[in-house]
């Protein structure tokens, strides 16, 4: 059973690393009745949310590594569960500072987020875990 997925980043350079992964498993994601595409979503800028639709699944990997992401990153989550909404949002997290998972738990309730689960990757993966990667779902506050 395959999906469509979309992918994103910003930057030439991450837009054509993306797509040339694309192009080289479009075959293997047409075998399994899904698809993949690129867009460059920029978290500072985000667009009308209406003509996405609904979301099934956000995935969010390594990307509040800095303090300074924090903020922009919860207004895309809230962004992407707004309008059509989003099924499930799930953030894997290495930690690299305190400061900065400190304001991800500060931030979430004014973002209209909460952590319903958070697990940590050797819990889940067993040794191919890692101490300081831990797995947040996060979903919106009703």
């Amino acid at each position: 059973m395959g999906n469509e997925v979309l992918l994103t980043d910003i930057g030439d350079l991450q837009a054509s690393l993306t797509q040339g992964n694309i192009t080289q498993n479009q075959a293997s994601l047409a075998a399994a009745g899904g698809a993949a595409s690129y867009g460059s979503l920029d978290w500072r800028r985000l667009p009308e949310r209406g003509q996405y639709g609904y979301f099934d699944l956000v995935f969010a990997g390594d990307v509040i590594w800095h303090e300074s992401l924090v903020e922009p990153f919860l207004k895309a989550v809230a962004w992407a569960a707004s309008g059509p909404g989003v099924g499930e949002v799930i953030l894997s997290h290495k930690v690299r500072d305190q400061e900065s998972v400190l304001l991800f738990r500060q931030m979430l309730a004014p973002n209209g987020l909460q952590i319903s689960k958070e697990v940590p990757s050797e819990q889940a993966l067993g040794q191919d875990g890692h101490p300081a990667v831990h797995v947040y779902h996060l979903k919106r506050v009703a």
